[in-house]
């Protein structure tokens, strides 16, 4: 995700050494970045990359176009370029100060507020058949007389009642979930660090730096068997909580794991 933005600086300032970047030319970058339409609307051609992108808006106009949300701008483009600068200053390759990049046109998008499920849309969901009873367990949206709780079942269990996000579900392992009393707690801390340094690979990805915590489990999950799934593969020593989950491996090697809940979503919906 980075090198997209990295690419469009390269692109429009011609490749210059690092040490050789004026204020003015990080300036200018600045300023540009809120001309980049977003992809919707605009030919698979000139989606390629952020230059093509903006000269296409600059060639054509912005009819038809989208602007980027003042969301992506921030989070995204300036937020991968405060990165960039740091790594380049960490390591010795660009001597000014931290630049900040913070422009945004007026042009630009408000985010729209996160949508949230009403009672009603919660009871149509549970009521599909992966919760009153599926077909098989590859045509778990189609009525019939089989229940399974596979990992989608428990994935919008988790995802409605502990407010989980679902990269988070399909991380889990059997020994995140602890019972220490009432309630049983699912915990999402990177590591123990009472068991001394882990390496970096072997730590679960978490969206943000804040989302280690640990949830407590509503009572209805732990009656409809979340604790004996665990217990079940804990016994044949499997580690992981849902082994039949598949993450997505991006191109770049990343693992995205709320790849399987989000397919499955776009066709329940």
């Amino acid at each position: 995700d980075l090198g997209l933005v990295v690419q469009f600086m390269i692109d429009q300032l011609g490749d210059p050494q690092i040490g050789a970047m004026t204020v003015e030319q990080l300036q200018r970058i600045e300023r540009m970045l809120p001309d980049i339409p977003d992809r919707v609307g605009m030919p698979r051609e000139f989606q390629v990359s952020l230059t093509s992108r903006y000269n296409y808006a600059q060639k054509h106009g912005w009819k038809g176009l989208k602007r980027l949300t003042e969301t992506r701008l921030r989070k995204g483009y300036h937020a991968w370029l405060d990165k960039f600068f740091r790594w380049l200053i960490r390591e010795g390759y660009y001597a000014g100060p931290q630049p900040k990049f913070a422009y945004l046109s007026s042009e630009n998008l408000l985010p729209l507020p996160r949508d949230s499920f009403d009672q009603h849309e919660v009871l149509k969901i549970f009521g599909m058949p992966l919760f009153t009873g599926c077909l098989s367990h590859t045509r778990i949206w189609q009525p019939g007389q089989y229940f399974i709780q596979n990992n989608l079942y428990w994935a919008y269990i988790l995802a409605l009642m502990t407010g989980m996000r679902p990269g988070e579900i399909g991380q889990l392992r059997v020994s995140d979930l602890e019972r220490r009393g009432d309630p049983v707690l699912i915990n999402l801390q990177l590591f123990d660090p009472t068991k001394g340094r882990v390496a970096r690979k072997d730590v679960r990805q978490l969206k943000t730096e804040n989302a280690e915590r640990k949830i407590p489990l509503h009572p209805l999950i732990v009656d409809l068997g979340l604790l004996e799934r665990a217990n079940s593969l804990k016994e044949i020593g499997c580690e992981v909580l849902f082994p039949e989950w598949d993450p997505y491996r991006k191109p770049s090697g990343e693992m995205r794991w709320g790849q399987p809940i989000s397919k499955s979503w776009q066709y329940l919906k």
